[in-house]
């Protein structure tokens, strides 16, 4: 498929849609084109359609691919009627005969966070019918439909739909118009997703900035991923391989540390699966990421609530170190000779309820940029640079600690 170029204007989508026009508008339009091409027998020469479909127009939908023709075989039309003033008197995209289209449709389409949300969740729990090109999305949780809901309105306009219910999955059906335009606009996949080896991530999601990588993500996480507090990690699993190593190739661009992509057999199909794990990456998850669902937004936060200690320990710059352990001794602290000696020169992390009691001790105000936090098991750093340093102080109780 060719690149994908953003914006995405009217003249860019797909010829098989039709294009209802405001009707003073289309009035105007035609009464134009015929006096360019003097007859509707002429009109119906230039574009080599039948002249019975030219009287179709004036009452009815305009197919896109005769509007592409008449401005291509018409240069006048670009100056008389501009494209970008045209796509603002669209009132509906529909196809030939259903009228179940979008209605107001927002043009020109532009790539958004919104529209990454809207890509997510197609690959994830969401489809394409191949037959007709029918999208459609299943989902159980109410709360991230509404949101999907609203951002396909707030992109593409006001998409209709059906909703279907099947005990506790919820169906929702799309008009073609929007199909045509995710396939053969957006570059999404017709048919089962789990068939097509050339799947993947577009690219203009994969390239796109962090808020674009963020809002996809997010989507597909609350699609497709399982929140562990006893496993201490989020798993996601899919059964396209490409599509999962886009995914964690996305997560280690915005920083966030995945474990490795393995197989997971099944008794009827085969899937690929990695987790995110560590207190480090699954505090980034939160901030850089987070789930819609308020279901999965809960877990997450029960699962960072389960550790004992965000963090364990603080390491803090010689200059620092120096101010605090200023005239104090390990017998303020009952505390053995060795252990406090080793701290004060800094060859020993230093406990983060440790460093607490010598700044009360004290009553010393450190800078952030001194201290830097370590987990207890994996050593991973947590400095004033990272976004989630604020979590830190937070959870730790270290308000009030820094200057």
């Amino acid at each position: 498929m060719p690149k994908i170029i953003f914006p995405i204007h009217l003249l860019d989508l797909p010829s098989e849609l039709y294009v209802e026009l405001d009707d003073s508008y289309k009035k105007v339009l035609l009464t134009f084109v015929l006096s360019k091409s003097r007859t509707r027998s002429g009109l119906s020469r230039l574009l080599g359609v039948p002249r019975s479909n030219i009287g179709n127009w004036f009452e009815n939908a305009i197919p896109l691919g005769v509007l592409k023709a008449l401005y291509q075989k018409i240069p006048e039309l670009t100056l008389q009627f501009p494209p970008t003033l045209l796509e603002k008197k669209v009132t509906k995209l529909r196809g030939m005969t259903n009228h179940f289209g979008i209605a107001n449709p927002r043009l020109p389409i532009m790539l958004t966070p919104k529209l990454a949300s809207i890509i997510g969740h197609f690959l994830g729990d969401g489809g394409i019918k191949k037959r007709d090109i029918t999208p459609m999305y299943c989902n159980i949780y109410a709360d991230v439909g509404e949101v999907f809901l609203q951002d396909l309105n707030a992109v593409f306009g006001e998409v209709e739909y059906r909703k279907k219910t099947q005990d506790r999955l919820y169906y929702l059906l799309f008009p073609t118009s929007l199909g045509l335009i995710l396939v053969k606009s957006l570059g999404l996949h017709a048919g089962k997703k789990s068939k097509e080896k050339n799947l993947k991530v577009p690219n203009y999601v994969r390239d796109g900035n962090q808020q674009i990588l963020a809002a996809f993500l997010r989507a597909i996480y609350d699609d497709e991923c399982n929140i562990s507090v006893r496993n201490k990690g989020i798993r996601i699993e899919m059964a396209n391989e490409q599509i999962v190593r886009d995914i964690r190739e996305m997560l280690i661009t915005i920083g966030i540390s995945c474990n490795p992509i393995h197989e997971q057999r099944h008794r009827f199909s085969l899937e690929w699966c990695f987790s995110i794990s560590s207190q480090k990456n699954l505090l980034l998850f939160q901030r850089l990421i987070g789930c819609e669902i308020l279901e999965k937004r809960t877990l997450l936060q029960q699962l960072l609530d389960s550790y004992r200690t965000p963090v364990a320990f603080v390491s803090v710059v010689p200059s620092a170190r120096k101010k605090i352990f200023y005239k104090l001794k390990h017998s303020d602290f009952n505390l053995p000779y060795n252990t406090f000696n080793q701290w004060r020169k800094g060859t020993r992390a230093l406990p983060v309820g440790m460093f607490l009691q010598l700044l009360s001790k004290t009553g010393k105000r450190l800078k952030r940029s001194e201290v830097c936090f370590k987990n207890r098991n994996r050593g991973e750093v947590f400095n004033y640079k990272t976004l989630h340093f604020s979590k830190i102080e937070e959870l730790c109780n270290l308000s009030g600690c820094f200057a």
